[in-house]
């Protein structure tokens, strides 16, 4: 006897909350000329015009930096929209930076060999231009420098 096994095909509710799930979900925060967004889900070719005008819209930023520690997923699309972001960058003399590399994100940037291509921005610089950005060079007490592993140098309390 012949057995016949139907895969359980998901309803449009179902596929719409999947996709809303796995999207590219943007906050930006704007500190000065600094721009930070935070980035989560996926960089995907349904997501890069998305990610291109949120980086492109605020006006008066000289550094744009991405935090992508909670992106799980880079495709080749997204890929070409993070150079093209780049490139826009180096153009208009904004600094693009990269910054909290998830390891899938890193190990794509590596094997498409353009990581190096990229300014990835540690905490310390991270620091370093929060301060800046917002107008207060006061110290951060040792104490606190030693527990993030940082050297003592001026950074925002």
């Amino acid at each position: 006897m012949n057995e016949i096994r139907l895969k359980s095909v998901p309803r449009k509710e179902e596929v719409d909350v999947l996709k809303e799930a796995t999207k590219l979900n943007l906050t930006i925060q704007i500190l000065g000329d600094v721009a930070v967004l935070r980035c989560s889900g996926r960089i995907t070719a349904e997501d890069t015009e998305e990610l291109r005008e949120a980086v492109l819209t605020p006006s008066g930023v000289r550094t744009v930096v991405l935090d992508l520690a909670e992106v799980r997923s880079v495709d080749a699309a997204g890929l070409g929209t993070l150079v093209v972001l780049r490139n826009w960058a180096t153009a208009t003399g904004t600094q693009f930076k990269l910054m909290n590399l998830a390891p899938l994100v890193e190990q794509v940037l590596e094997i498409t060999n353009l990581k190096q291509q990229f300014e990835i921005c540690s905490l310390s610089e991270m620091l370093d231009l929060l301060c800046r950005a917002i107008h207060q060079p006061r110290m951060a007490p040792a104490a606190k420098l030693s527990s993030l592993g940082l050297a003592q140098e001026a950074y925002c309390a």
